[in-house]
């Protein structure tokens, strides 16, 4: 059921709003800083304990798992409670910190955000998978939406036994181990995204719901898809999902469906044979020149020039 209500649980996507939440970083941690090799895309590092940290940022992602213990995080100009079997996302440019803290441990595991663009298979189909490694992690304590993952103690012994394996493939470095490292993350990054996919607190099943206007988008993109459509698939309001749209991506659900589509085409252009109307249709354009024009606003270039460019 749609519910204009909603509204209110969404951070608003304005400048002035995201500025009122804005902490200035004491400071940046860069891959030198955490001995993070540009060709090992993860690390981890264990805090036991974590100690008070002050406000900063980093050049990579920290995919971050609560042990034991008690504190608050800092950021967004809030400060929310963490506990053990918490799990979060950190984006490099999002200035946070630790504060208030009773005997927390923690796990960061540093990764490459590049890791997430490689292919995923249908993994984008889970709504977690959208909402715990992009949602979450921009809106984290703005508004209501803002809910990270919580483990039970049997879920928590899996995702830890998954870094021991990715401790185990880095210490070793034998031949092989930065695949089977990245395999153990992959692997950690779908339990995860199943997991908050099945998330009861209200706040998951917001942003949930987003994740899964945009994986079904993502993953029809040889049609055009209505936002009515939309609505029925997320249970939001067109306002409140256009909203949500704008701030999760920066765009309209038409307008993102419609950039997705032509990077598909950009993609099927320098790597196939395919003429462009086969490509046209392929995409969810009936209309082979509409197309051409669509392409050359977005692309700078005709389909034809752009393949001959081979960009």
């Amino acid at each position: 059921m749609t519910s204009g209500a909603l509204t209110n649980h969404f951070p608003s996507d304005s400048h002035e709003s995201s500025d009122e939440h804005r902490e200035l970083p004491e400071f940046n941690l860069d891959h030198e800083d955490v001995r993070l090799s540009p060709g090992d895309p993860l690390m981890i590092i264990r805090r036991e304990p974590q100690i008070p940290y002050p406000m900063h940022t980093h050049s990579f992602a920290e995919l971050v798992v609560i042990t034991a213990g008690t504190g608050h995080h800092r950021v967004a100009g809030q400060r929310l409670p963490i506990a053990a079997g918490d799990v979060f996302v950190i984006q490099g440019t999002r200035a946070h910190g630790y504060e208030h803290l009773s005997d927390l441990h923690l796990v960061n595991v540093l990764f490459d955000p590049a890791l997430l663009d490689s292919p995923l298979y249908d993994l984008t189909r889970l709504p977690g998978f959208h909402a715990l490694f992009s949602l979450e992690p921009k809106w984290r304590g703005e508004g209501e939406a803002a809910a990270h993952l919580s483990l039970d103690s049997k879920r928590l012994d899996t995702v830890m036994g998954l870094v021991e394996r990715i401790e185990d493939e880095l210490r070793t470095g034998e031949d092989g181990y930065r695949f089977m490292a990245q395999v153990h993350f992959l692997r950690m990054v779908g339990e995860l995204s199943r997991w908050y996919s099945g998330a009861s607190h209200p706040g998951a099943r917001r942003l949930s719901r987003i994740g899964a206007a945009l994986g079904h988008l993502e993953h029809h993109l040889d049609e055009n898809v209505g936002l009515d459509e939309l609505v029925a698939i997320s249970g939001f309001s067109p306002s409140t999902l256009n909203r949500a749209f704008r701030r999760a991506v920066g765009l309209p659900p038409s307008a993102y469906h419609l950039r997705l589509r032509i990077r598909k085409a950009a993609d099927m252009l320098r790597t196939s044979d395919m003429s462009v109307t086969e490509i046209a249709g392929r995409t969810g354009f009936d209309d082979a020149n509409y197309f051409a024009r669509v392409f050359r606003k977005t692309m700078g270039f005709s389909p034809s020039v752009y393949r001959q460019r081979g960009e």
